[in-house]
């Protein structure tokens, strides 16, 4: 059952975020096409284990910031995270070494 973004029942609004809809799952489809074997380790284990992993940065979130690391040419990044790493062992792989 698919959920406009304009419904106003409560209860369906939950589901909304529960269910992600045919443009998240795209996104998400393509933006992990790049990850490294250890990111995609990461990512399937916090999916799998953590009880708040909708906290996890989105993928095309840390696809958009390796992007911006490699158009800005830079050499160090901070990334003050919250969760697990996914986004600094994302942001890391983009940088010199």
């Amino acid at each position: 059952e698919q959920f406009s973004i304009m419904e106003t029942d409560k209860s369906k609004m939950r589901k909304i975020a529960l269910q992600p809809s045919s443009i998240v799952q795209y996104t998400n489809e393509i933006s992990t096409t790049s990850f490294t074997p250890l990111q995609k380790e990461l990512l399937d284990a916090t999916l799998e284990h953590a009880d708040l992993s909708i906290m996890l940065g989105a993928s095309e979130v840390h696809e958009m910031g390796k992007m911006m690391i490699s158009l800005n040419k830079s050499k160090k990044v901070l990334d003050i995270g919250t969760f697990t790493g996914a986004s600094a062992l994302a942001f890391g792989n983009r940088t010199p070494r």
